[in-house]
């Protein structure tokens, strides 16, 4: 293990691997990294944000894609490291969010060719007897007679230039094999819905795609939010929320342009509630730079930075030209063109 300033690296082979152990494997194994069972990355207590082969990232920025498919085999160093946000290193302007990622160093000679692991399995469920033929066995397992099957596979090509891959993952287990690919192609496109309204003061971002609890189990999902009424008070775990679609709340078609950004997770946070207070509580841009957050200790500072109120009023403007065209492009103008 090396530590180089915010930089972790790991040589893979000094932590014990088989042939047939994907990325996850290896992770598992390494000191100050985690798996979750719901697959979430963790490094120091930070959550992985993306996995990138060689500086360049794998497949739709979905970590779980990477974690689950690619063999563990051809890995030989793993660098946990520190970077700017992805606004900070396209503008060249440092807002101050940074992200934990995962950069792997691929082996010699993997660079050169295809390389790929399948694999397939099947069995039976064993459950409790429950009829009354099998009280003579309660309490014991049988096999159940619904047969349970999984086969994925991944054949991929890494060049310096270019990055080649063809994931397949089919079972009937629950084990989707990577995190929410749909939603993550989805939710930048026009059309999706936000999903808003928590407790009717709250506005996330939806977008479409899909996520996938397992029967009798609970999961966790990191949703971007901003709040639309200005006033209100911070939400809270104690307090009940009802999820509706945005459309219930507010007839603001930029407000929902600026959610369906917001759900696509580029945006950030901070700069997007300026936005929204701007969009729907109709505020401008001085009255959220002078608003400040009070201490009990009697002291206060801005409630936003200089850089969140600009990033939120150039939002604004993105939202407002999204939902013009929008609105342009909606069977509903076109009738009213070919009417007119």
């Amino acid at each position: 293990i090396i530590v180089k300033k915010d930089t972790v690296e790991y040589q893979a082979s000094s932590f014990k691997t088989t042939d047939n152990d994907m990325l996850e494997d290896l992770l598992k194994k390494l000191p100050g990294v985690e798996v979750s069972s719901d697959g979430t990355v963790t490094a120091n207590g930070k959550t992985i944000s993306k996995i990138t082969i060689d500086g360049k990232t794998f497949f739709l920025n979905d970590p779980q894609l990477a974690t689950k498919n690619i063999p563990a085999k051809i890995v030989e160093k793993v660098k946990v490291l520190e970077k700017k946000s992805d606004e900070a290193e396209f503008t060249g302007i440092n807002d101050g969010n940074e992200e934990t990622v995962i950069d792997l160093s691929v082996m010699k000679g993997m660079m050169n060719g295809w390389f790929g692991d399948v694999a397939a399995g099947g069995g039976y469920d064993l459950r409790n007897a429950v009829s009354d033929e099998e009280s003579a066995i309660a309490n014991q397992s049988t096999i159940s007679n619904k047969p349970r099957f999984q086969a994925s596979g991944i054949v991929a090509r890494f060049t310096e230039d270019t990055q080649l891959s063809f994931v397949g993952n089919a079972n009937n287990t629950n084990n989707r094999g990577f995190a929410d690919m749909a939603g993550s192609m989805m939710s930048g496109m026009r059309g999706g819905r936000g999903m808003g309204g928590m407790g009717g003061g709250m506005g996330g971002g939806g977008g479409g795609g899909f996520f996938n609890v397992a029967p009798e189990r609970v999961g966790q999902f990191k949703v971007p939010t901003v709040c639309l009424e200005h006033g209100k008070r911070d939400p809270r775990p104690a307090i009940p929320y009802v999820i509706r679609p945005i459309e219930d709340f507010t007839d603001r078609p930029a407000v929902h342009s600026l959610c369906q950004m917001l759900g696509s997770g580029q945006l950030d946070q901070r700069a997007a509630q300026v936005a929204a207070w701007m969009l729907q509580c109709d505020m401008n841009w001085q009255e959220l730079a002078a608003k400040r957050l009070r201490f009990a200790n009697g002291t206060s500072r801005p409630y936003f930075s200089p850089l969140e109120i600009r990033g939120g009023v150039q939002l604004a403007t993105m939202a407002v030209k999204q939902a013009e065209q929008q609105q342009d492009t909606s069977p509903g103008a076109e009738q009213a063109a070919q009417a007119n």
